[in-house]
């Protein structure tokens, strides 16, 4: 073998280790050394926890009035609840909208803000106003335009109106995301571990409007996907070994006093961010399958902007979790690196070994062995992008699954990832935000 065989054969056991090894090696060890048990008891002694559910929308017009009514459904204490609407520069009537129903709801109170800013910093500005007692638009976004609220119509009540009531906790979740009934109960009763600083539930993509389907049909979607329920699996063993990576954006709730207030607008990944600094600060993020939310799968067109995007926002995130590498995380560490960390940089080891395979084919390496690893490197990549095609054309009809779909969706990824490396390297990342269409 020659100096480059040994390195593609290094780089090639490195992404084995980290899609095929890992996972399984994690399952074993989560099972044997298991020191935390997700509990299926939803009872909460005494009185539940008063929580704040913010959301943040533009042009959420079609959805956010089934997303309030949803969250009403629950079976949760509505005296218990706040709901906090940010309107981010919405050029619809999501806005007028969610104050028709906050009118008949004291609970709900919507924040208006003319500029779209981005995600984060609406989140920010929710729960300064519930948690801080400042209004949106606050110290933490000097610049912004001050919002307009509800507050006179809803009769929520407020820090500036004599309340001196702040949440329990805070629960993030998105204005198209359908909460299954027993959803915030589950999240709720985790904290009564008070080693736990934040619960993720399991977000299921459904191909239905999951406002208008029936929780009994959507109990088991079979537009889920092998993927995405790989990646379930991956998260509830490291919940039950340390802590989940991160968070499901359109599911999930923290203490707010572990909520990173520092956070910078840009984000683009908030919701891994947000989850991670939980860990960072020394509590864990337990991950509840049974607590359910569904969402309507994106429109395809959209899918491969949105991977680039979250992509840049991957290497993004790395910067602002670093310390969470450090080994005095124990397990936590080894989850970050194998899980997240050796994945995005796969894109970077596959390109290196396709270089390498190029150069000894012609010939530029200086050795006279024969080239073992090149070789067998360009029939697996020739293999790999014809399976990738057959996936393609085989997916614009969500018809298709099995290897050439799973293929498709691998190389994509890999794509997707570097060119979001190449876009956060080129800086200037904007957390500025359009609706993805469903």
């Amino acid at each position: 073998m020659t100096p480059f065989d040994y390195i593609i054969l290094v780089l090639a056991l490195v992404m084995v280790y980290a899609w095929c090894i890992f996972p399984p090696v994690l399952s074993l060890i989560a099972r044997t050394k298991s020191r935390h048990k997700v509990s299926a008891d939803t009872a909460v002694p005494g009185e539940v926890p008063r929580v704040a559910v913010l959301i943040a929308a533009h042009n959420e017009e079609a959805v956010i009035r089934q997303r309030l009514e949803n969250l009403f459904e629950l079976s949760y204490p509505v005296e218990r609840m706040q709901v906090l609407i940010g309107v981010d520069g919405s050029s619809d009537t999501t806005a007028s909208v969610a104050r028709e129903f906050a009118a008949v709801h004291e609970a709900v109170k919507v924040i208006e803000y003319k500029e779209n800013r981005g995600k984060i910093a609406v989140l920010k500005d929710l729960v300064d106003l519930c948690v801080g007692g400042r209004e949106g638009g606050g110290e933490s976004t000097p610049n912004a335009q001050r919002p307009t609220s509800n507050a006179q119509h809803s009769g929520s009540p407020t820090h500036e109106e004599g309340s001196d009531e702040v949440p329990e906790l805070l629960v993030f979740t998105d204005a198209n995301t359908h909460f299954r009934r027993d959803a915030l109960k589950r999240l709720v009763s985790h904290f009564r571990d008070p080693g736990v600083g934040g619960v993720c539930g399991r977000l299921v993509f459904t191909s239905v409007d999951p406002h208008s389907v029936p929780e009994v049909d959507m109990a088991n979607p079979s537009s889920e996907g092998f993927y995405w329920d790989w990646e379930t699996r991956i998260k509830e063993s490291e919940s039950r070994l340390d802590s989940c990576l991160g968070a499901n954006g359109g599911i999930y709730a923290i203490r707010p006093e572990l909520f990173w207030s520092e956070i910078p607008d840009n984000t683009i990944v908030d919701d891994f961010v947000i989850g991670m600094k939980v860990r960072e600060q020394g509590a864990r993020v337990v991950y509840d399958s049974a607590a359910v939310a569904y969402e309507e799968l994106p429109e395809i067109s959209h899918e491969w902007g949105r991977r680039v995007r979250i992509g840049a926002g991957a290497y993004q995130s790395l910067c602002f979790c670093r310390k969470c590498l450090l080994p005095v995380h124990g397990w936590f560490s080894w989850c970050f690196w194998s899980h997240k960390v050796l994945r995005w940089l796969s894109p970077h080891m596959l390109g290196i070994v396709v270089l390498l395979s190029v150069l000894q084919l012609c010939g530029l390496e200086n050795s006279a062995a024969v080239p073992v690893m090149g070789r067998a490197t360009a029939a697996g990549a020739l293999a790999t992008l014809l399976l990738a095609l057959a996936g393609v054309t085989a997916k614009k009809s969500r018809e298709t699954s099995g290897l050439f779909r799973l293929t498709a969706h691998f190389v994509t990824m890999q794509l997707a990832l570097l060119v979001g490396f190449f876009r956060f390297c080129r800086g200037n990342l904007k957390g500025r935000w359009r609706r993805t269409e469903r």
